[in-house]
């Protein structure tokens, strides 16, 4: 009978260590995660940002003022009113 008793009493032991061990365990695998997935995403946006820059520019030009895209045939900026001569 004391031989089951002593078990018990080892095993309710391990379990308390278990519990805070497992907790931070948890919390860790989950910071972790969380943290990959924003590089994830910030390295997605750097690579939009990289192909948004390399994307042909309509009308072959931009207004030097506001860094819109004007028409071909425009001598002024419609969103600005700068003149595009110059350009």
């Amino acid at each position: 009978m004391m031989g089951g008793m002593g078990l018990l009493m080892v095993l309710s032991g391990l379990v308390f260590l278990a519990v805070p061990v497992a907790l931070i365990a948890g919390l860790v695998s989950l910071l972790m995660v969380r943290g990959s997935g924003q590089n994830t995403s910030a390295q997605s946006l750097a690579q939009a940002v990289r192909s948004v820059a390399s994307a042909p520019i309509r009308g072959g030009r931009i207004c030097p003022n506001c860094g819109q895209v004007p028409a071909a045939d425009w001598n002024h900026c419609a969103h600005c009113g700068a003149s595009l001569a110059a350009s």
